[in-house]
């Protein structure tokens, strides 16, 4: 599964909000139910772990984060006269209403998007929201139970076109396919790899957004600690 232990997918926010990254000011450029892009004018120490507040939607949110990569954006710098830093952070732990807040958000955005999706030349491939019901129901933000029984099912689109479906114990989400729960029933899983399968990119990223947040427990107060490197 290391190929599957990758970055989980976030959402590009159209107009960044501000942060603080413990003491330094920044703004977060994209978010998403388990890590964050975040700018800076000062680098951030990776390894390091941060308090993150931000705003968004007119909510506020406070996360403990930890610094996963730090790159000088040279061109970007050039440009605006000042120095830039993009810095990877993956959320350690939150309290229970950010977290629950955040997974709502996200919710809310994703749904949107797959809404003016659904609204353009895209229209009939990412009806989704309504045609698999799992995906349109909202649970708040929590960890992903730990259990070694079987729990879910990682959906793999090939090269040749075809799905590869393995029932797996851990929700990575694969890059070339989703993972959700066992418990959804295989017309809902047949409908939503067809919408990938028929999906570009933005739309495939967006779908296995809505799969990941699907595999998280509403009963845990913590987010959970990221799959990816």
């Amino acid at each position: 599964m290391s190929d599957d232990r990758r970055r989980l997918e976030r959402i590009r926010l159209n107009q960044p909000p501000a942060a603080r990254v413990g003491e330094l000011p920044g703004r977060i450029l994209d978010i998403g139910l388990l890590g964050a892009r975040i700018e800076t004018e000062m680098p951030l120490e990776v390894g390091s772990s941060h308090e993150i507040v931000f705003a968004w939607a007119g909510h506020a949110l406070k996360i403990q984060g930890k610094v996963t990569r730090c790159e000088f954006q040279a061109i970007l710098s050039e440009a605006r006269g000042e120095r830039i830093f993009f810095s990877g952070v993956e959320f350690t732990s939150s309290n229970r209403d950010s977290a629950s807040l955040l997974h709502r958000l996200i919710t809310e955005e994703v749904t949107n998007a797959l809404a003016a999706q659904r609204a353009n030349a895209h229209g009939a491939l990412v009806d989704i929201v309504e045609d698999v019901p799992f995906l349109s129901s909202s649970k708040g933000g929590g960890r992903v139970r730990r259990t070694e029984a079987p729990s879910f099912v990682c959906c793999r689109l090939g090269a040749d076109g075809k799905w590869k479906k393995t029932v797996i114990t851990r929700p990575a989400q694969p890059v070339d396919g989703f993972t959700i729960r066992l418990r959804d029933t295989e017309d809902e899983m047949e409908r939503l790899c067809r919408a990938y399968q028929d999906a570009g990119p933005e739309v495939r990223k967006l779908i296995r957004l809505c799969a990941e947040m699907t595999t998280l427990e509403e009963d845990d107060p913590q987010l959970p600690p990221t799959l990816a490197g």
